[in-house]
């Protein structure tokens, strides 16, 4: 059996090595997704082991349950109970609209900065606008192709299915104004 995605800890890292090439120190939050899913405790656990090392530190983390209304309320808590928060990680695009809410009603666009992940279109939306800085976008027509041309090919017997990896990783591109036609192009 063979899972074709993106690596969710490779997720975190590039999210993490971006924020500290963003902000170079200080304090970040992190909005995860769902208690329990492994896709969020990936993708948290690889940012923070990013950050090791470095000048940034990790000072709360809370869970956004994948849900706007839910990633506005902690984020308001995190930023409440650290207001020197210079970046927030967002575990999904699900919960960038929130968490973007809830730092303007901090009135703290454009000082805090906000990575988030899976490459929506909203998502390069608010990086035009400012109100993201970057998103580790994934590519799902990219991951369908080839969990289709593998299917396509055990089932005609051209490979046998313990040839595969458990993983394919179906890769990953940061997004930011840097790239953002390319962005632009790869978004869905």
């Amino acid at each position: 059996m063979t899972l074709v995605a993106a690596d969710a800890y490779k997720i975190g890292t590039t999210a993490g090595e971006e924020m500290v090439k963003a902000i170079g120190e200080g304090k970040v939050a992190v909005c995860r997704g769902a208690a329990g899913s492994d896709v969020s405790e990936s993708r948290s656990a690889g940012f923070v082991d990013a950050l090791e090392g470095t000048k940034v530190q990790v000072v709360n983390q809370q869970n956004g349950d994948w849900a706007n209304e839910t990633a506005m309320q902690v984020t308001e808590n995190m930023l409440s109970g650290a207001p020197d928060i210079k970046g927030i990680f967002v575990c999904s695009d699900n919960m960038l609209s929130g968490v973007i809410a809830a730092v303007d009603a901090a009135g703290k666009t454009g000082e805090v900065t906000i990575i988030s992940v899976d490459g929506n279109k909203s998502a390069v939306d608010e990086i035009e606008a400012g109100n993201c800085y970057g998103d580790v976008g994934q590519y799902p027509s990219k991951v369908g192709e080839i969990a289709a041309q593998t299917a396509v090919d055990i089932i005609s017997g051209k490979t046998s299915s313990d040839s595969y990896e458990k993983f394919m990783d179906a890769g990953i591109i940061f997004m930011s104004m840097e790239n953002i036609e390319e962005a632009r192009k790869a978004a869905y």
